[in-house]
C-alpha cells in the first residue's frame, strides 16, 4: 500500500504544480488532492506521514525553485543558491507529513469531516510559524483568476477556500470506500458557493476616483544602487507628471523607489507636489535600516515593513554562523517595523502593504481594521524576473482585495502592476517589465466595514485542525 500511496501523493503534487504559475492550469487545483486523499483513506498513520513528505517534497521543490535563482545571484554561486532551496524544501515538507499522519488517523477513526479542517489548520500553521512563516503555494491560490466564483473568501478568507477544495478531494474516497457521507461535508461543498453568490449580490461602492499606479521599468534587484536609484527617481518623476495630467486623486509607486536617510525630513530625490497625493516605497535609515512606505499630500507620513523575507532581507545568525555570512545582502539585514497603521494620503485612508507582506492575509485585514479604504501594494520583484514567483505575488494581491472588499492598487518596479476593484476584478494592468503609468476610475468605499470576522476562521482552523488530528491519540490510536 505504501508504494502505491506514495505514487498517488506524487501525482497530486504534480497536479498541484500544474495549477500554479507558470503553467496556470488553474482549475486543476480543484482535483489535485483527490489521488492522495484517495490513498490516505486506507493508509496507516505511518504511511500517511511518508506520503505527506513525498507530496510536500515534490510540491515545494517546484514551488520554491525561485530561491535558487535569488540566492545564487546574491552569492554569485549556484551551489550556495541550491542549498537554501533544498533545505527549505526538506524542512517545509514536514508540514505536509504531519498532515498526512493526521489525515490517516482521521480516516481510520471515521472522522472524515475533519480532514479538510486539518488541511486548513496545516496551511495556517505553516503561514504563521515563527521565523519560517511562508504562506506560499496555498492550494486555493490559482483561483484568483475567478474572483466572482470565489467571493466566499470575503467571508472565509483564502484559507476557507482551501477548506472547500480539500472537501471536494474527499468525494472519491467517500464514494469508492463507502465512507459516511456526513452532513458537514455536504454543507461545506454547498454553502461555500452560496457565500460567493451572496458576495456577488452585495452592492459595489458608488464613489469613484481616478487613481494611478506606476511600473518604473528599472531592474534594481541586482544592480548598482548608484546607477539604478537615479533611474528610479527619474522614472518616478515622469510617473508623477503623467498622473497630474490625468488629474489623478492618488499615485502609487513601488517599493525601493528611492532612499531616505531620515524620516523626519524626507528628501526623495524627485519632485513631490502637495496637489498630487503620492505614496511610495523607500529604504530609510543607515543603522538600523528599514523598508518603509512614505505618503505625501503636503504633509509626510510613513510606515515601516513588518514582515521580512528570510534569506532575502535578513539572515538569522548571520554574525555567528559562517555559512549565512556568505549571503551578502545589498544593505545588510533590514529591521522589522514595530507598528501597523493606515496612512492618510489626500482623500484616502491608505493601507500600505510592502512586497512580501502581500502574501499574508492578516496584514491587509489589519489595514482594513485600521479604516483603510484602499490597499496599496508596493513591490520590488526584480529579483524574481524569469521565475514562477511573479505569478503568485500577483495572485496574492488579488486575494487581498477579495478578502477585504477593498480595491488594491499594486505597483512594482518591473513585476505585475495592476488595479482591482473591491471584488478583486482586475480593471487595469501594465505590461510586465515596461515603464508605464496606468490610471483607472476606482470605486472606493467611504466607510468600509471593519473585518473582525476574518480573524476567526484562520485561528479557528488552526485550533480545530491540529486538535482534530491529535485528538485520536487520547483514544489510544
Amino acid at each position: 500500500m505504501s508504494s502505491k500511496l506514495n505514487w498517488l501523493a506524487l501525482l497530486s503534487a504534480v497536479l498541484s504544480l500544474l495549477a500554479f504559475s507558470p503553467i496556470n492550469y488553474r482549475l486543476l487545483c480543484l482535483i489535485a488532492l483527490m489521488p492522495w486523499f484517495f490513498g490516505l483513506s486506507r493508509a496507516t498513520p505511518k504511511e500517511g506521514w511518508v506520503s505527506g513528505y513525498v507530496y510536500g517534497f515534490f510540491f515545494l521543490l517546484g514551488q520554491v525553485s525561485f530561491i535558487e535563482q535569488l540566492v545564487g545571484h546574491w552569492t554569485g554561486s549556484p551551489i550556495l543558491g541550491c542549498i537554501p532551496w533544498i533545505l527549505g524544501t526538506l524542512v517545509g515538507s514536514f508540514y505536509f507529513a504531519i498532515f498526512g499522519w493526521m489525515a490517516a488517523r482521521l480516516f481510520q477513526r471515521g472522522w472524515v469531516f475533519w480532514v479538510p479542517v486539518a488541511w486548513t489548520g496545516m496551511e495556517v500553521f505553516r503561514s504563521y510559524f515563527p521565523v519560517l512563516a511562508f504562506p506560499w503555494g496555498l492550494i486555493g491560490t490559482p483561483l484568483s483568476a475567478f474572483p466572482s466564483w470565489v467571493g466566499a473568501a470575503h467571508f472565509i478568507s483564502l484559507y476557507g477556500i482551501g477548506t472547500w477544495i480539500a472537501t471536494l478531494a474527499l468525494l472519491p474516497p467517500i464514494i469508492q470506500r463507502d465512507l459516511k457521507f456526513s452532513k458537514g461535508v455536504v454543507a461545506i461543498i454547498v454553502l461555500f458557493p452560496c457565500f460567493s453568490v451572496a458576495r456577488k449580490l452585495q452592492s459595489a461602492p458608488q464613489n469613484y476616483f481616478l487613481i494611478s499606479t506606476a511600473q518604473l521599468g528599472v531592474d534594481s534587484g541586482f544592480g548598482d544602487p548608484a546607477i539604478t536609484r537615479p533611474q528610479l527617481q527619474k522614472a518616478a518623476g515622469r510617473a508623477e507628471i503623467t498622473a497630474i495630467n490625468a488629474h489623478s486623486d492618488l499615485l502609487v509607486l513601488p517599493e525601493a523607489t528611492t532612499f531616505i536617510p531620515y524620516a523626519s525630513a524626507p528628501t526623495p530625490g524627485f519632485p513631490v507636489y502637495p496637489d498630487m497625493p503620492i505614496i511610495f516605497g523607500a529604504q530609510r535609515g543607515t543603522g538600523p535600516v528599514y523598508e518603509s512606505a512614505f505618503g505625501f499630500d503636503g504633509k509626510w507620513s510613513f510606515l515601516d515593513k513588518t514582515r521580512l523575507v528570510l534569506f532575502g532581507e535578513f539572515v538569522p545568525g548571520r554574525s555567528w554562523i559562517p555559512y549565512p555570512d556568505a549571503f551578502k545582502l545589498p544593505s545588510g539585514d533590514i529591521t522589522t517595523g514595530s507598528t501597523l497603521k493606515s496612512l492618510r494620503v489626500g482623500k484616502f485612508q491608505v493601507g500600505p502593504v510592502i512586497c512580501f507582506e502581500g502574501l499574508f492575509p492578516d496584514i491587509a485585514w489589519r489595514q482594513a481594521d485600521a479604516h483603510a479604504q484602499i490597499i496599496a501594494v508596493m513591490s520590488e520583484e526584480d529579483w524574481f524576473i524569469g521565475s514562477d514567483a511573479l505569478g503568485q505575488l500577483r495572485d496574492a494581491s488579488i486575494w487581498r482585495s477579495i478578502e477585504t472588499g477593498l480595491p488594491v492598487i499594486r505597483s512594482s518596479t518591473t513585476g505585475y502592476t495592476l488595479i482591482t476593484d473591491s471584488f478583486g476584478n482586475v480593471i487595469a494592468s501594465a505590461p510586465i517589465s515596461k515603464e508605464a503609468t496606468i490610471t483607472a476610475s476606482v470605486p472606493v468605499p467611504q466607510n468600509p466595514p471593519r473585518p473582525y470576522w476574518l480573524f476567526i476562521l484562520p485561528i479557528g482552523s488552526l485550533i480545530l485542525g491540529l486538535g482534530a488530528g491529535f485528538w485520536p491519540i487520547r483514544k489510544g490510536m
